[in-house]
C-alpha cells in the first residue's frame, strides 16, 4: 500500500496522516478504503495486494498512514 501511494501521482508528494479502514477479498483486491484523506483512498480502492489476508483475519484492517512531502533540499 504504501509503494502504491508513493507511485500515485494524486498522492506521491502529498502530505497527510490518518486511519484507514480497508476491505480485502480472498483475492488480495481491496474492495472498499474509507479515510480522511479522499485522493488516498482513491489509490487503495481496487489495489491488488501481493497476497491474500488469512481467511480469518476480521474486516476492515485498521491502520494509521503518514506521509510528508519529499524533501527538496540540495546535496
Amino acid at each position: 500500500m504504501r509503494d502504491a501511494l508513493g507511485r500515485d501521482p494524486k498522492t506521491r508528494t502529498a502530505t497527510f496522516s490518518g486511519t484507514f479502514r480497508v476491505w480485502v477479498d480472498a483475492t488480495g483486491r481491496v474492495t472498499r478504503a474509507k479515510g480522511a484523506d479522499g485522493n488516498a483512498t482513491a489509490v487503495l480502492n481496487g489495489l491488488q495486494l501481493p497476497s491474500a489476508p488469512p481467511t480469518d483475519m476480521p474486516m476492515p484492517i485498521v491502520m494509521r498512514i503518514s506521509a510528508s512531502k519529499p524533501s527538496t533540499a540540495s546535496r
